[in-house]
């Protein structure tokens, strides 16, 4: 497992009581509410934060990712906690220049983290692996995040990257490689193509090797003695002739005269590992020294080459060659000798300073696939992604056999109408504000549909079923979503769902007992709500059952 902090690319905060300012120079960032009765000013803050990814450009497997802040300084009012909120920034920002009048838009995550007086002056973690892991493979845009707190009091402030406590990413992970696949079998061998066309002439090849010496020929009869020519110039060397048989061993010349001391010879085969020496006496404690923040683990060094072995002895002198012998019969090869006795282990040497690492070895032969590992904990779930594309219609089926005339039943007749609000016509709607379906299907006279008011009006009394469907994509700064259905402007039928990014579904059956009578679909979650980048953003069925 590899190990690795990341430092933010861009933080700062907002203030909505100073919704035009950018705070993105001051060295703390800060969220909560404050209240300055003084100057008649108050506001919420929040903080942006954003990481860049760009170092990780191999597939990787996120095992754990915490966010760490260093706290400088809160204010509890009223409680003994501050509960922060993390959200998904949904649209991008410059850092430099964002106030809370154009900071993006967000999506709550789910994600808490309790702050109490304890915490102030340290770094707290916050695991947020899901948001990471979306973020570095591209499930959806790295825009980073914003921090809040959850209710209207107090006030918590964080050390920034202009100061020495910067925020960070601490990110666990394995890089991600599959084994490699047996060999595949040998394809057939295919046809002979034609010939191809005569390739240029290819460069003149490299000197051949000396060919192995002939035999010796008969000794001509000896030549009168020429006069001597001039000399001549000294020839090139010529290639070094192949070894002949080894001549007998002459007799041992007299001692020769010391010659120089010879270049160091190369590095011998490490020593046999000598006793451990006596333990030392242990030094004084020094003071302890100021905790710092805890560094990433680096990656372990290359083991150094070992350090070159003493200076070999002074040589011993050599003697001068003696004359040489007649060659002897070739004796028969003698008996091998009886090893000798291991002489003594030699004291351990000074160890040398470490190498300089060496070249890196060819890539080994991939080893067989080891066995399969035991199946790893389950992951958390992950956030409900956005509601995917409507697909195709498929192929009608197959006329099935004909059925049995069953019992004649009472009279039935289902009709309605049905309306949809597509692309994206609109990307928000406002609090309190009718959904204005933009395509309808109409195939009832007793109902019609306003276009530009959003209203649907029943003009025959009875039962009707209505159900609806809208794509949702945040409700900030709402932990949820409200869709009413609404008759005649007043009661109302809810359809409410915590999950503010995805779809909310609704139904109801309703009676009509007066006419003409109104219907709409309306937000009452409390806050603005953004629709889903979907195709269909909205759906609704009024459908008329009658006996």
């Amino acid at each position: 497992m590899l190990y690795r902090n990341i430092y933010t690319s861009d933080d700062t905060f907002i203030f909505s009581g100073l919704k035009n300012r950018n705070f993105s120079a001051l060295p703390f960032l800060a969220v909560g509410y404050h209240r300055d009765k003084c100057m008649n000013l108050s506001g919420e803050f929040r903080t942006l934060i954003k990481f860049n990814f760009n170092e990780f450009n191999e597939p990787i497997y996120i095992v754990d990712s915490n966010l760490n802040l260093f706290i400088t300084s809160a204010c509890f009012i009223n409680c003994n906690s501050i509960n922060l909120k993390i959200y998904r920034n949904l649209q991008d920002y410059n850092v430099n220049i964002v106030t809370a009048a154009t900071a993006p838009r967000v999506v709550y995550t789910g994600i808490n983290r309790t702050i109490r007086n304890s915490d102030i002056k340290n770094y707290i973690s916050i695991n947020i692996r899901e948001l990471v892991v979306g973020w570095i493979n591209g499930i959806f845009p790295n825009y980073g995040l914003t921090i809040a707190i959850s209710c209207s009091q107090g006030n918590v402030y964080f050390a920034s990257s202009r100061s020495n406590n910067w925020p960070y990413l601490s990110i666990s992970y394995t890089p991600i490689s599959g084994p490699t696949g047996p060999q595949g079998p040998t394809g057939a061998t295919g046809a002979q193509g034609p010939q191809g066309i005569q390739g240029p002439t290819g460069a003149t090849g490299a000197q051949g090797l000396q060919g192995i010496q002939g035999p010796t020929g008969a000794t001509g009869a000896q030549g009168l003695q020429g006069i001597q020519g001039p000399t001549g110039a000294t020839g090139a060397q010529g290639p070094q002739g192949i070894q002949g048989p080894t001549g007998a061993t002459g007799a041992q010349g007299p001692q020769g005269i010391q010659g120089p001391i010879g270049p160091q010879g190369p590095q011998g085969v490490q020593g046999i590992q000598g006793p451990q020496g006596v333990q030392g006496i242990q030094g004084i404690q020094g003071p302890q020294g100021v905790q710092g923040i805890q560094g990433v683990q680096g990656l372990q060094g290359p083991q150094g080459i070992q350090g070159p072995t003493g200076a070999t002895g002074i040589q011993g002198p050599q003697g001068i060659q003696g004359p040489t012998g007649a060659t002897g019969a070739t004796g028969a090869t003698g008996a091998t000798g009886a090893t000798g006795i291991q002489g003594l282990t030699g004291a351990t040497g000074v160890q040398g300073p470490q190498g300089i690492q060496g070249v890196t070895g060819a890539t080994g032969a991939t080893g067989a696939q080891g066995p399969q590992g035991p199946q790893g904990v389950q992951g958390v779930q992950g956030v409900q992604g956005p509601q995917g594309v409507q697909g195709l219609q498929g192929p009608q089926g197959l006329q099935g056999p004909q059925g049995a005339t069953g019992a004649t039943g009472a009279a039935m007749q289902l009709r309605g109408i049905s309306a949809q609000l597509l692309g994206r016509s609109a990307s928000t709607i406002l609090n309190g504000a009718t959904v204005l379906f933009n395509n309808f299907n109409d195939q009832s006279s007793n109902i019609s549909y306003n276009s530009a008011t959003g209203e649907f009006t029943i003009n025959a009394t009875g039962n009707y079923y209505v159900t609806w469907w809208i794509a949702t994509d945040g409700a900030e700064p709402s932990t949820f979503v409200r869709f009413d259905l609404q008759v005649n402007g007043g009661g109302v039928i809810p359809s409410v769902s915590p999950i503010v990014t995805g779809q909310l579904n609704g139904s109801a059956l309703i009676t009509i007992s007066s006419i003409p009578s109104t219907v709409r679909l309306i937000n009452n979650t409390g806050a603005t709500v953004m629709y889903g980048n979907t195709p269909i953003q909205a759906n609704i069925v009024i459908t008329e059952v009658a006996l």
